[in-house]
């Protein structure tokens, strides 16, 4: 019995073991024939807000729901290389159907699945009179709105936090007494705001406190120079780089002290949450240059074409620049996260973009259509041939809202699940929050006044 029964438990247990770790790579055993055939599998992994929804796979239901926490994911295993078509379904909601392709011993993933109710309600944020315009902070928490009353006699400034979905009144005056202000942009941290005022077609560049009666600083009057522009320093809220001819300067307004030229030869300056950029020509050679925190000067990209004015973004997370060249029209990306880096135009006739939070996407639109690039495996994914008015990406960087015409719609960055969320009359504003699935978008009600309405996933 020994001779026979242990060398079989052996071979039992080396073939087991070999299935098991065959099995762990990816691969699937087969018997056909008397003969033992592997061949490599891929794997999808899903989530879906909200979730515990049905997943089809090539109409085949799985045995498994997406997780209830959208932080936990669906593991489809053991799937041959090719393409499958994917429903993701739960009552009271429009099913995720979709398509996508698994490469054998790869991870697919599908963890961005948002699933729009079929009944959809949205919050107003009533306002009196009408949205006139909203500026959105660069770290898209705050929202800035300026509004008239009907007879366009009284202007009122509005803060909205969009974490706490709350509003309060910053400013309210009479516009033939005390003039019209005009918000340009926040400071970081959003406690002040630039604004410009006019008063009997007198303009003057002014800084205020972002709270009710709050203080105000006169910029244009302590500094007597030609401004053309002005931007809040991404390191301090009392500080601003001023564009004076081709001079950059930085100016503290509590202070009033203004430094020397940081440079010449300056076309335009461009300001984020991380840092503060400037279009230069130096030595005949058009490039981006960046202001380090302790004021020093760096050339980020050489050789720009010429343009009149640039659309400028920059990502923290993927280490990149992108451009707009806008009289060329061209969207230009410069990647310095690389041991080699490099600068390439990647769409033409380009009028407007936006890359999504974790910087991976870029939204753009152009003479073509409305398309998303993804810079990982530089994949070109078209949404609609059509025009839209305005984009802002969900803080996932892989679902998308824009409007067209008089709809507000979603997107996945791939163009599948183009589905419409709410009509919108108008365009003053189209915003998705950095840290939750609430968007923000203004409308007219009957009253044929315009009011910003909330809505969550």
């Amino acid at each position: 019995m020994r001779f026979v029964f242990y060398p079989l438990t052996t071979l039992l247990f080396l073939v087991v073991s070999l299935f098991v770790v065959v099995s762990a790579f990816g691969y699937e055993v087969s018997l056909k024939d008397g003969k033992f055939f592997s061949e490599r599998t891929g794997i999808i992994i899903i989530s879906s807000t909200p979730g515990e929804a049905e997943v089809y796979l090539n109409e085949d239901i799985q045995k498994k729901k997406t997780p209830a926490l959208s932080l936990f994911n669906l593991k489809l295993n053991r799937l041959k290389g090719g393409d499958y078509n994917i429903k993701v379904a739960k009552e009271g909601y429009i099913p995720w159907i979709g398509s996508l392709s698994v490469t054998p011993g790869l991870v697919t993933w599908l963890d961005y699945i948002i699933l729009v109710p079929l009944e959809k309600e949205a919050a107003p944020l009533n306002f009196a009179g009408k949205v006139e315009k909203a500026v959105v902070s660069d770290d898209k928490k705050a929202v800035m709105v300026s509004t008239l009353s009907d007879d366009k006699s009284i202007q009122t400034i509005w803060r909205i936090d969009v974490q706490t979905k709350t509003k309060n009144k910053i400013y309210e005056a009479d516009v033939k007494k005390s003039g019209k202000r005009e918000v340009l942009s926040l400071s970081h941290g959003n406690s002040r705001y630039l604004f410009k005022e006019t008063v009997d077609k007198d303009q003057k560049f002014k800084v205020a406190e972002v709270k009710e009666n709050g203080l105000s600083w006169d910029i244009s009057g302590q500094f007597a120079i030609n401004v053309s522009s002005l931007n809040f320093s991404p390191y301090s809220h009392d500080e601003l780089f001023l564009l004076s001819g081709d001079g950059l300067y930085k100016i503290n307004f509590i202070k009033k002290a203004m430094s020397a030229s940081i440079a010449s030869g300056v076309k335009g300056v461009y300001s984020n949450m991380h840092e503060i950029g400037f279009i230069r020509d130096y030595n005949n050679n058009i490039g981006l240059w960046r202001i380090t925190r302790s004021n020093e000067i760096e050339n980020v990209i050489k050789a720009l074409p010429d343009s009149k004015s640039y659309n400028i973004k920059f990502s923290k997370e993927k280490n990149y620049y992108a451009v707009l060249v806008v009289d060329e029209k061209d969207l230009i990306i410069y990647s310095n996260g690389e041991k080699n880096p490099k600068l390439e135009t990647i769409a033409k006739s380009v009028s407007d973009f936006e890359a999504s939070p974790s910087g991976e996407n870029i939204a753009f639109l152009n003479t073509k259509g409305f398309f998303v690039y993804n810079l990982k495996n530089e994949g070109l994914y078209k949404i609609t041939n059509k025009n839209i008015k305005k984009m802002s990406w969900l803080k996932d960087s892989s679902n998308l809202i824009y409007q067209i015409d008089k709809e507000v719609r979603m997107v996945n960055f791939d163009g599948q699940y183009n589905t419409p969320l709410f009509e919108a009359l108008d365009d003053n504003l189209l915003l998705a929050s950095p840290t939750n699935n609430n968007i923000y978008f203004t409308s007219r009600a009957k009253d044929d006044d315009s009011d910003i309405y909330i809505y969550g996933f």
